[in-house]
């Protein structure tokens, strides 16, 4: 989809068989598929069967970006050769986000940050090949169903013949104590430096720009997670691989909450987690709990462990199999009796509500 109110002043030199054609534009609100600009303006000059871009400039929210270059208009009556030709331009950019990423991945909700890049197109309209560098400093990722986020993001990538390889790409997801006032961080406590936890490695093939296809594997290690409706919190490891693109993207791999050092906060997710999946993403993470982490809700607290796998697939419920063992806990019954010295198991089978194996002992 392409919009925008166009302003422009035309200028026609030479001969009617070998015209030069020189015009400044401006496009007011311009937008190309999902990327959506406050202006593009510059000059263009047709000569010689191309058009010849200088000093195109679009400013959008966020990030403003610059380009140069040329495209061909041989033989204007027939697209396909005008498809076949080569072209060469030139974009860098400055940004506080990278825009247009977000909308591209269900799971990110925005981006901010210090972005610089430099992408140069070469090829031909119709197989585009793409080069340059990215670099992101000081970045932060806010993640969908997540109260904290990913921070001091880090990114040094290149882009090389339409893939984008991740040459460092690492952040910050720890939890921030709450005794950490400004006297006890810079006064009475030296300062900690926390290394990066974060890392992804991998590539993403922009061939289809906008429809990127990625191989990437995501690892944690010692990762504070809160989830924003409060059913999770805690500290993990994980390693997941992200395959696919757009329309199907794979989510799998291996999250391991640590021993005494996870909660699960609520077992209903209501609306949240029982509804239909509204993307594309599909899951299938291996969920080992080797320690006994703690299950403490309104009406049950016990340490638990087991194996879990979180499984869903396109416009389907998550879900959940596996075994727990119930090591310790209490519970109470909808009259409100408290039961103690609470062990046993719990089953969990897709489509089918938990089985629960349980003893437990109460006054009466």
């Amino acid at each position: 989809e392409y919009g925008g109110l166009l302003n422009s002043e035309l200028t026609f030199l030479g001969k009617t068989n070998s015209p030069e054609i020189i015009t400044d534009f401006e496009f007011i609100n311009p937008k190309f598929d999902k990327i959506e600009g406050k202006y593009l303006k510059g000059k263009a000059v047709y000569e010689n069967n191309n058009i010849y871009f200088n000093n195109v400039q679009l400013l959008t929210d966020l990030g403003s970006y610059s380009g140069n270059g040329y495209f061909p208009l041989h033989n204007m009556s027939n697209s396909n050769d005008i498809l076949d030709l080569p072209i060469d331009f030139i974009i860098t950019g400055l940004s506080s986000s990278l825009e247009f990423f977000p909308l591209y991945f269900d799971t990110i909700d925005s981006l901010s940050g210090k972005y610089n890049f430099v992408m140069n197109v070469t090829g031909t309209l119709k197989e585009p090949i793409r080069n340059g560098d990215i670099l992101i400093n000081d970045g932060e990722i806010y993640l969908h169903h997540f109260n904290n986020y990913i921070k001091e993001v880090e990114v040094d990538a290149k882009i090389t013949n339409n893939n984008i390889i991740f040459n460092k790409f690492n952040g910050l997801m720890y939890k921030k104590e709450s005794n950490e006032t400004i006297l006890n961080k810079y006064i009475f406590k030296p300062k900690i430096n926390k290394g990066k936890n974060i890392q992804l490695y991998g590539t993403m093939d922009i061939k289809d720009f906008f429809n990127p296809y990625f191989q990437l594997n995501l690892r944690g290690e010692n990762v504070f997670i809160s989830s924003s409706y409060m059913h999770l919190e805690g500290i993990a490891n994980l390693d997941l691989d992200i395959l696919g693109s757009h329309d199907s993207i794979l989510i799998k791999g291996d999250f391991v909450p640590l021993e005494n050092q996870f909660s699960i906060l609520s077992l209903d997710y209501g609306n949240e987690y029982n509804e239909k999946v509204e993307s594309s993403l599909i899951y299938n993470i291996n969920i080992p709990i080797e320690g006994p982490i703690k299950v403490d809700t309104e009406d049950l607290y016990c340490n638990i462990s087991g194996n879990l796998n979180l499984s869903s697939s396109i416009e389907e419920n998550y879900n959940l199999s596996g075994l727990v063992d119930i090591i310790d806990g209490y519970f109470y019954d909808t009259p409100g009796n408290k039961y103690y010295n609470l062990s046993g198991n719990l089953i969990f089978n897709p489509g089918y509500e938990p089985h629960l194996d349980i003893n437990a002992q109460t006054n009466i």
